[in-house]
Formats: C-alpha cells, structure tokens, sequence
C-alpha cells in the first residue's frame, strides 16, 4: 500500500505541476499577444520585431492577433453548446465509448433519438442530461438523413 501511495503521490505532485505550467504557459502568451498589439500600435515595424524575437512576419501578426480570435470563438462555442437541441455526434460518442461511425450507424438503423437543426446531427439526450442506451433494431424511426455524393455538388 505504501509503495501504491508512494507512486500516487508522485503523479498528483506532478500532474499538480503540469497545471500550474499551463496556467503560466497561458499567462506567457497572453503577455506576447498584448506586448506585440502594443508594439505595433505604436508603430514599431514587424522587422524590428523579428530583429529583437527571432520570430517571423507571419508568427507575429499570429501571435498579435490569435487571442482575441481565441477568446471570441470560445464565447461561441459556450452559447451553441447551451442552445443545443441535443449532444453532439462526438460528445454522445464519447459517453457511450464507441466511434463516430458506430454512432452514425446506429442512428441509420433508428436505434438512437435524434434532431437535425440546420446541417447538424444531434442525438437526444436522455433524462440525465447523458446519451441514451440504443433500442433494438427498428424501434425507433429515425428522421432520413440527407446524403449528397460528391459528384452532384452544384450541379443542378
């Protein structure tokens, strides 16, 4: 048991340590983005800033531009996962511990609840808010999924 606690130890003081580094890791980031907007508010040109960083045109408009991006498509992200009819493909996958493909199967052979909203699938969720067990074959009707070839696209 000691030995077990011993190990343990080691991988909560470590995971511990790996938390804080990303959270450091993070801060650090946000520092470059604010310090390289601010440089180049002020005029400073992206030469003289790969003169003194090392880094690249590209990576400084990247670096100088990538949080608020960051930041805004996250805020998008929240507000569709609270206004989803459902779970997600991937996130009802994950709960049952299949494949995506498995899913999709499933949902072809109207064994799992599902809404299509616009071009996405969702699957229903059951009464805890978790993706349901799937029926048995043929219990329950599926709404048809739409399915293009890649031959007809824009072609009439």
């Amino acid at each position: 048991m000691s030995i077990e606690r011993d190990h343990l130890a080691g991988v909560v003081t470590a995971l511990e340590d790996e938390k804080a580094a990303e959270h450091a890791l993070a801060d650090a980031r946000e520092r470059v983005a604010t310090g390289l907007r601010a440089a180049l508010d002020a005029g400073v040109t992206s030469t003289q800033i790969s003169e003194r960083t090392g880094l690249t045109a590209s990576q400084i408009f990247y670096r100088a531009r990538r949080e608020p991006w960051a930041a805004e498509k996250e805020k998008k992200r929240a507000a569709a996962r609270k206004t989803a009819p459902g779970l997600s493909i991937s996130a009802a996958s994950e709960q049952l511990g299949i494949s995506r493909m498995t899913l999709y199967t499933w949902i072809d052979a109207g064994r799992m609840p599902t809404v299509v909203e616009g071009s996405r699938t969702y699957v229903v969720p059951g009464s805890d808010g978790r993706a349901p067990q799937p029926s048995e074959p043929g219990t329950y009707t599926a709404p048809p999924r739409r399915r293009r070839s890649g031959g007809q696209r824009g072609h009439g």
